[in-house]
């Protein structure tokens, strides 16, 4: 047995003992460090609860029939830094258009709906009508629409309600008929 005093490391025989350990003290403290070791990095991977609300809502989209990725918005001109990733909502369709917009942080005559910037290409006259329209009723949330590649997609920056998904659903549903393109379910 292993023991430390403090009265015999100062030399003095007559000072009682202070403080003792013995092996099996310091392996149960050994083991509690490698135990924290080992469970605190395990905890750490965990998902916070912001983490499974994302899920959560993305599980719904999913279900509602929406692709869910992350995708980089268009880039407009007056951009300084490279245009952020965001969570992107998407329907898959047959026979759109080739478009996309962003919303701008002002307002410009040249801009759709005042705040709407073609990014790429221009919707057809009807399609421009209907985003026109319903542009302004989206959320602030909404940071770009695009139509390409056989979908019609949705990026923004994501809330925890069930309700904005389903108003996003409605909004793409609402684009496939004014570009006179077919929801592709699946």
């Amino acid at each position: 047995m292993f023991e430390f005093s403090l009265a015999t490391s100062l030399g003095n025989k007559n000072l009682p003992k202070r403080f003792s350990l013995n092996m099996n003290t310091i392996t149960i403290i050994i083991m509690l460090l490698v135990a924290a070791m080992v469970i605190g990095p395990v905890a750490m991977m965990r998902p916070s609860p912001a983490q499974k609300k994302r899920e959560a809502i993305r599980a719904y989209a999913f279900k509602q029939g929406l692709g869910v990725s992350v995708r980089r918005v268009p880039r407009i001109a007056t951009d300084l830094e490279e245009p952020p990733l965001l969570p992107t909502y998407s329907v898959k369709v047959k026979n759109g258009e080739a478009w996309a917009l962003r919303r701008a942080p002002f307002s410009h005559e040249s801009h759709l709906a005042q705040y709407w910037h073609f990014t790429q290409g221009r919707a057809a006259s009807a399609t421009e009508d209907f985003l026109c329209a319903y542009l302004p009723t989206l959320s602030k949330r909404v940071a770009a629409v695009t139509s390409a590649s056989g979908e019609l997609s949705v990026a923004w920056h994501e809330s925890f309600a069930e309700a904005d998904v389903d108003s996003l659903r409605g909004f793409l549903t609402a684009l496939a008929k004014a570009e006179n393109a077919e929801l592709i379910r699946g």
